[in-house]
């Protein structure tokens, strides 16, 4: 939005960068799990799907988290 409005991308520095970057891994990993769940999900045991749920959980707050750092940073 900045950069259709104002013509240039914000000017972000420290904390902003290491929350988005942070975030934009975890979005990453939580994709990668995701399609490696859908892919070869049903031949996992039992354990492996709920640690797979609860790594999903856990990279979307993170994700949520680093979101806040960002917004506040930036």
């Amino acid at each position: 939005m900045s950069l259709h409005f104002y013509h240039q991308l914000p000017d972000i520095a420290g904390v902003a960068v290491v929350a988005l970057v942070l975030k934009m891994a975890c979005a990453a990993s939580g994709f990668l799990l995701l399609a490696a769940y859908l892919l070869w999900g049903s031949g996992w045991v039992e354990r492996k799907r709920i640690l797979a749920c609860y790594s999903s959980s856990i990279l979307a707050a993170i994700a949520l988290s680093a979101a806040a750092f960002l917004r506040w940073f930036s």
